[in-house]
């Protein structure tokens, strides 16, 4: 079976005033504290929550935390994603105000029931690298 949770963040990667970016990266550093792998997917909204696509062109996947003593996870596992924003995305990052979040977990891999407690998180650090022309 699959648990999906899907939360929305601020975003504000880009001044759309400032508009000599060229292209860059971003880098998501996941760190999952839950028993489970799961897909995400990343999408950028406008100020009026309508999709300006996607920020990721495919699902990629986080890694679980390990189990450790009594099927409890004892410390989160950190996956690092690295997102390319082409040139052809700029514009539609330059509009975004929030990202989407949908996360759906995979708990097939799990024969018997894991508890969730309350305990287990999720956290985000996005990185952002740019190449910006400056005029003179």
């Amino acid at each position: 079976g699959n648990l999906t949770m899907v939360d929305t963040l601020d975003f504000a990667a880009i001044d759309p005033e400032n508009n000599g970016v060229n292209y860059g990266t971003l880098t998501l550093y996941i760190h999952n504290g839950f028993p489970f792998d799961c897909g995400i997917t990343l999408t950028m909204l406008d100020a009026g929550d309508n999709s300006l696509g996607e920020l990721m062109p495919t699902i990629s996947t986080i890694d679980a935390a390990p189990l450790g003593t009594n099927n409890i996870v004892s410390q989160p596992r950190t996956t690092k994603l690295i997102i390319p924003v082409p040139e052809s995305k700029i514009s539609a990052l330059e509009n975004t105000k929030q990202i989407r979040l949908k996360l759906v977990f995979n708990t097939s891999n799990y024969p018997n029931y894991i508890k969730l407690y309350s305990f287990y998180n999720m956290a985000f650090q996005m990185v952002g690298e740019f190449n910006y022309t400056f005029n003179k």
